[in-house]
């Protein structure tokens, strides 16, 4: 091998990777591969937004952003592997790496769907990832989740269809996750209130996790149980936020009927899904 080879293979050695000075092993430098990019799949970094390829090594702080009927497949130094749909923006807020059963993660889940596997077990506590309105707390597991908003309304889904994990809500709650089992979150963002509901996988959306390009359907508003806490919030949304308002008519013709939470239910249904589509 010449000299100016020698210096290239140095260099990207140099960047990719570092010494461990509490172990002595040489360790990645880098959190994570893009193993699979299909579509319009970028990166947001400090060089500003720019398009990712098969290959390309990502770090700490940098926003994986897929566009429509794109996807990423990212494979961590540690061997887990987060599957990013459509829509979606992932960034990788901290990831302290030693060996692939010691390590530190956060990813921040701005917005859209993904899943991941997490192969090796961690330390409670360790690996974690966010929305808006709660944090995943997993060790080893397989899961799924979305997130996204419109107007006054956002919703974080959190599933596992294998192993255990915890999610802590805004006010510091925290609730375990069973498999086969989701927890939907749903706040108003002009009241702050929130809600939770939980429940069992659909055989669906368990099968989602099998299919490298299907994620979990985002939440059906109107299947929400009207005995629960979250038909109340949900109801509670719509009455805010409608865009049909009772009008006084002149005397003798009666009232023009206001539209029911459930006609108003269907109309949010409707405009989340243009939104995501």
């Amino acid at each position: 091998m010449g000299p100016f080879l020698v210096l290239i293979s140095m260099t990207v050695f140099a960047n990719d990777f570092k010494l461990n000075k509490d172990t002595g092993k040489v360790i990645p430098s880098y959190a994570g591969e893009v193993k699979i990019a299909k579509g319009d799949v970028q990166v947001r970094n400090q060089e500003g937004l720019n398009p990712i390829e098969q290959g390309a090594r990502l770090k700490v702080h940098d926003v994986v952003v897929t566009q429509e009927k794109s996807f990423a497949k990212i494979l961590m130094v540690d061997d887990s592997v987060f599957t990013i749909g459509p829509n979606s923006e992932v960034k990788i807020e901290k990831f302290d790496y030693s060996d692939k059963t010691d390590r530190k993660m956060l990813i921040n889940f701005v917005k859209g769907q993904m899943k991941g596997l997490i192969k090796n077990k961690a330390k409670e506590g360790d690996l974690n990832l966010k929305t808006n309105l709660a944090v995943m707390g997993i060790r080893g597991t397989e899961f799924l989740m979305n997130h996204h908003k419109k107007e006054k309304v956002e919703i974080s889904e959190f599933a596992v269809t294998e192993g255990n994990v915890e999610v802590t809500d805004e006010k510091k709650n925290t609730f375990p996750l069973i498999p086969p089992e989701k927890v939907v979150i749903v706040k108003n963002l002009s009241s702050g209130e929130a809600a939770r509901e939980e429940r069992k996988l659909t055989l669906e959306e368990i099968s989602a996790f099998k299919d490298e390009e299907a994620f979990m359907n985002y939440y059906d508003l109107s299947s929400v149980d009207k005995d629960s806490p979250f038909y109340q919030l949900v109801k509670k949304v719509f009455e805010t936020d409608r865009e049909i308002k009772e009008v006084p008519k002149a005397e003798g013709e009666g009232q023009k009927p206001q539209g029911s939470w459930r006609d108003n239910l269907d109309k949010l249904n409707e405009k989340l899904k243009e939104y995501n589509n």
